[in-house]
């Protein structure tokens, strides 16, 4: 397993030890010859420029390991940025001219940009020497004084490193082995608008590359930025790689999040459907044309409201011959049966009076609740929570479903259930004990 750390920059060498400060250009060499024993004066040596931005003229397509979105997308989703990984994690401030402060504290400034144009602002790259050439207008491009945030290291390291130093420590390491597991990724600031042709292309975000790579002198300063150019609208900028992609249609997430609308809950409807409820038991007549709300899995907040139909003569009908029938195979239990009918107990001798028939049996809608409070009828109390379980739609619907699932389920919950007896016999056991 691994974790993924993220580095706003990573450099080796000389550039590491500038932490975030700017590199000089150039550098004297200096020795002292003595080949003798007198005193001879010392020699100076010539001055050497530091290669730089403007010494490039490209680099390896091997150098690139991904494009997002991938080249020749179709229907790219547009609110993603565009992002290219390079294989040397360093190689993005591998000769950074200058230095960044933002409130976390100095940082190199990448050499290179990522830039995304659409199709209607630019033509593809054009062939030219020594690099392809993108003219590009200025108003389109990023701020180049901001591409230090659009440009990190990804790490992916062991689970076990934890602290700062230590990945940093693996990071270097990752960065002279040219590991696939430290990469450079530089990202482009640009929104995307949805169903339009997209070129990206990865470019010198310094005049000096900028100049090099339009085989023109370089001129200026070394942290000067490639754009914008006084007076113009449009900048030429030589291009290193690049790819195109298109985006789809609107339809991402986040578009049909924002498609969203607010309604009162009241207003539509929130958690419930509306069902028919004329007849509730197809071979009896109907008890009349009405319809109730049946709850969902969602419901407005606030206190629930009693059950009512579109007809409440239809409503309490229903209630007074569900009840009826709730109760009738307590009923029939209870009623006194002559002795000598088929089916009673037999008095002793000398006896005639009625005696309860307990072998009656009845079938009728079940009776949810009963096993948990012993009743064997629907309670009088119209607020009692089973006479509202036994007797409103939604919750014998309700109740109904989970009764079934039990019932497909019962060897699974059973077996669940006796998992737990050792636990409860124990406990119980405890208790007993004191």
């Amino acid at each position: 397993m691994s974790t993924r750390w993220f580095f706003s920059s990573a450099r080796l060498g000389a550039a590491a030890s500038a932490q975030g400060q700017a590199l000089a250009t150039s550098v004297r060499f200096a020795r002292d010859l003595d080949g003798r024993r007198e005193e001879l004066p010392p020699v100076q040596g010539p001055t050497l420029s530091l290669v730089g931005p403007g010494d490039v003229f490209g680099f390896e397509r091997t150098m690139v390991l991904r494009e997002e979105p991938p080249p020749g997308t179709a229907d790219a989703a547009e609110n993603v940025l565009a992002g290219v990984e390079l294989a040397h994690a360093d190689l993005p401030w591998l000769l950074s001219p200058g230095t960044a402060f933002p409130s976390g504290g100095p940082t190199p400034q990448p050499w290179l940009a990522l830039i995304v144009l659409a199709e209607d602002e630019a033509a593809p790259p054009r062939d030219a020497r020594p690099l392809p050439v993108l003219t590009a207008p200025v108003a389109a491009l990023p701020p180049p004084a901001e591409r230090w945030a659009w440009a990190h290291v990804e790490a992916r390291l062991p689970d076990n490193v934890t602290d700062d130093v230590g990945a940093r420590t693996l990071v270097e390491q990752g960065l002279r082995a040219h590991s696939a597991d430290v990469v450079a990724r530089l990202l482009c600031p640009r929104r995307l608008a949805p169903d339009r042709g997209w070129i990206a292309a990865l470019v010198p975000a310094t005049a000096a590359g900028r100049d090099a790579g339009l085989n023109v002198t370089p001129g200026g300063a070394a942290t000067e930025d490639a754009w914008p150019i006084a007076g113009r609208d449009t900048v030429d900028l030589p291009v290193y790689h690049w790819w195109r992609f298109r985006t789809g249609k609107a339809g991402t997430f986040e578009e049909l999040a924002r498609r969203l609308r607010f309604r009162p809950a009241a207003e539509a409807g929130l958690g419930s459907r509306t069902i028919d409820v004329g007849r509730p038991w197809p071979a009896e007549p109907a008890t009349g044309p009405a319809t109730v709300p049946m709850d969902g899995a969602l419901r407005p907040p606030g206190t629930a409201v009693p059950e009512t139909w579109s007809d409440p003569v239809a409503q309490d009908r229903f209630r007074t011959l569900l009840t009826q029938r709730l109760d009738a195979p307590a009923r029939r239990r209870e009623e006194p049966v002559t002795p000598g009918e088929e089916g009673a107990d037999q008095p002793e001798a000398g006896e005639a009076q009625p005696v309860e028939d307990r072998d009656t049996v009845a079938v009728a809608p079940p009776l949810y609740g009963s096993h948990h409070t012993g009743r064997q009828t629907v309670p009088d109390e119209p607020d009692s929570w089973m006479n509202t379980l036994n007797l409103e739609v939604r919750r014998r619907v309700a109740a109904a479903l989970g009764t079934r699932y039990v019932q497909l389920e019962q060897e699974f919950l059973m077996a669940r259930a006796w998992e737990q007896v050792g636990e409860i016999r124990q406990a119980n056991r405890l208790l007993a004990t004191g």
